[in-house]
């Protein structure tokens, strides 16, 4: 799955896709649903904060996902986490 959001870094507001894979809980092991970030492209940047357009001049640049902190990492999976519950939630309204 994927979506795009807006992260601030370096004073900069970035427009970036983020691509993640749903890892199924598994009853067999105990382990827990999962959520992996497998890819993140920053699409462009919103030059001087103005997100307001709704314009941001391109970029275009994959991210190495391996540079990333902890913190960074675990924010990602966050939104990521957050985009899946809206999905399920307009997934189980539609039904």
């Amino acid at each position: 799955m994927n979506f795009t959001t807006q992260l601030h870094r370096m004073g900069v507001l970035f427009e970036v896709e983020i691509e993640y894979e749903v890892i199924p809980s598994d009853d067999r092991t105990g382990w827990p649903e999962m959520v992996e970030v497998t890819e993140m492209y920053i699409v462009g940047f919103h030059p001087e904060h103005d997100s307001n357009r709704g314009e941001y001049d391109p970029i275009g640049a994959k991210t190495r996902l391996d540079c990333l902190t902890h913190d960074e990492d675990m924010y990602l999976i966050k939104l990521c986490e957050e985009h899946l519950e809206q999905h399920r939630k307009e997934a189980a309204y539609e039904i």
